[in-house]
């Protein structure tokens, strides 16, 4: 397992599915059923997954983000969204960056940039440090808080759009 999140993605069942990352694949589980909800099999390994639970977002339930690149999925397991990037994406969060009433995908990468997404358009990046890791992601609203780890330390940045 190489990531981990859950989240209620059937707006009409608040059940929360859990959604597992591995070195080749991204499961959706539901633990009350002990069933799968679907299982996909990805061009790498899964580094950052979030669950998509704002209804009417425009973004898929499920996106995950790994080397090279960053998916979104139906409920179904149906891949409706993809988007190259340059490293791996260890970091993914959706928030309204621009302040126009619709979401954004953020996405914290290991070669220590936030790049911020308007569906599959690069609408933003952001240099927030050299040799750093971005390994999560909190966003209440606003700003973006990302803790970002160095060999030395381990330390949260507020970058306020």
């Amino acid at each position: 397992m190489t990531a981990l999140a859950a989240g209620a993605l059937d707006p009409t069942n608040p059940v929360d599915i859990l959604l597992i990352g591995s070195t080749s694949s991204l499961q959706a589980y539901n633990v009350l059923q002990n069933s799968d909800v679907f299982f996909l099999d990805l061009p790498g390994s899964v580094h950052s997954i979030i669950a998509n639970t704002t209804a009417d977002s425009g973004w898929p339930v499920v996106l995950a983000g790994g080397q090279g690149f960053v998916m979104g999925c139906t409920l179904q397991g149906q891949a409706v969204l993809h988007i190259t990037i340059s490293d791996t994406a260890t970091a993914l969060g959706l928030v309204d960056v621009d302040g126009d009433g619709r979401l954004e995908l953020v996405v914290g990468s290991s070669d220590g940039y936030l790049r911020v997404y308007r569906q599959t358009t690069l609408i933003e990046e952001v240099r927030v440090g050299d040799g750093h890791i971005l390994v999560g992601m909190c966003i209440r609203a606003h700003p973006i808080c990302c803790t970002k780890v160095s060999y030395t330390h381990t330390r949260t940045l507020l970058h306020p759009g």
